[in-house]
């Protein structure tokens, strides 16, 4: 028996049909090249991880906004509510004097009085607030109010002697 010629390590191999050298996929170049893959997708969950904070972020903010816009409505009619009351208390007393008291309410509320008027015994008041917004700038929030006497009609009605007091059928409310 002749000898056998040692085999070759290498994994390369020349192939029958074309003449080519080509490589032999073993299971080491199959583990390595599936490692490989593998590690191409690494580093995408962060991307996402990170693209879902800057929505998620962009949401908060606008719900922010929203939240304050709000908030800061509402402060606005409140202090027209509270400064239209007081000079409505006012008004028939000391006329000079519930504009002034008006504006002080409004100033304690942290808004700034635009108009007061009084119409006999109505008040009739305007405040703003002015605020700043992330993006968005500075922006100006109005607030209207009116008081007076309950029962008591609108001013173009009264004068034309529409709307005055209305007799109630007996035994039933008036509205």
């Amino acid at each position: 028996m002749g000898s056998v010629p040692a085999r070759s390590t290498s994994s390369r191999h020349r192939d029958g049909r074309h003449g080519i050298m080509t490589r032999r996929r073993t299971s080491a170049t199959k583990d390595r090249a599936a490692t490989f893959a593998k590690g191409a997708d690494r580093g995408s969950a962060t991307l996402w991880g990170v693209a879902l904070m800057g929505l998620l972020m962009t949401v908060a903010t606008a719900l922010a906004t929203v939240g304050s816009v709000r908030v800061a409505r509402h402060h606005v009619h409140d202090a027209a509510d509270l400064s239209a009351l007081a000079a409505a208390r006012l008004a028939i007393l000391d006329p000079r004097a519930a504009c002034d008291r008006a504006k002080t309410i409004a100033a304690k509320n942290g808004a700034h009085l635009l108009q007061c008027t009084l119409t006999g015994e109505i008040a009739d008041v305007r405040t703003s607030l002015t605020i700043t917004l992330p993006a968005l700038g500075t922006r100006t929030l109005t607030g209207r109010a009116r008081a007076g006497p309950s029962g008591y009609a609108d001013v173009r009605t009264r004068s034309a002697g529409i709307g005055t007091s209305v007799p109630a059928r007996p035994g039933r409310p008036p509205w």
